[in-house]
Order: C-alpha cells, then structure tokens, then sequence
C-alpha cells in the first residue's frame, strides 16, 4: 500500500496534479503553512474514489485531512478535484483561488472470486 500527500500550499502558484494510486492506498491532504494559505475546501465534483465523499475543509483547527482510502470498488480513471482558496474577503477569489488536480486509480476493481 502507498501513501500519497497532496499539499494545498504548492498549489497556490500553481498546479498539475494527477497522483496514481492503487485500491486500499490512502491519500492525505494538507494545509502546509496556515499562514499562507489559511483554508482551503477539496471537492470532487464528478465522484470520488475514496470511502468517503468529501467534501473536504482544511483550516487552522485542521491542517491536513485523516488517511482517506482509496475504495475497492474505485473503477480505474481519473478522479478529477478542485481544490478552493478563498480571498481575504468572502466574496473575493484571487485568480490562483481555484486549483485542479486528479487521482488516477491505475489498475481495475479486483473482481470477486479471484485473487
């Protein structure tokens, strides 16, 4: 099983992403330096491949999100995210506030009855 880390701070310049995983691999995200970045929300817009739907809040209480599974079920593909970076304001977005990534699942759902 492999762990991936995806840090929000080295989005904020800017971002390509596309993390590969296996089923039962986990996926971190994090924060980085709060000061930077103070929050940030990670949506998977189109599904997701984890246990869990998200979405998924990052702040000062909350720097880095629990180990998130990638599912068994999970089919192979890409799993687009977006991740959003608020302003200073509520209704402001600076152009680098929104930033993109994927994780791509690279092998097939085990099917039952094989191993």
């Amino acid at each position: 099983m492999a762990n991936v880390t995806v840090n929000v701070v080295a989005m904020r310049g800017g971002y390509n992403l596309r993390k590969q995983v296996n089923h039962g691999d986990t996926v971190v995200f994090t924060l980085g330096t709060a000061s930077v970045v103070p929050s940030a929300s990670i949506t998977f817009p189109k599904g997701t491949c984890f246990t869990e739907s998200g979405p998924f809040q990052l702040g000062l209480d909350n720097v880095m999100t629990h180990e998130l599974t990638v599912s068994d079920t999970a089919n192979k593909g890409v799993y687009l995210f977006e991740v959003r970076i608020p302003g200073d304001s509520p209704s402001e977005e600076p152009p680098s506030g929104r930033k993109n990534g994927g994780i791509e699942v690279i092998s097939a759902p085990p099917v039952e009855g094989r191993p």
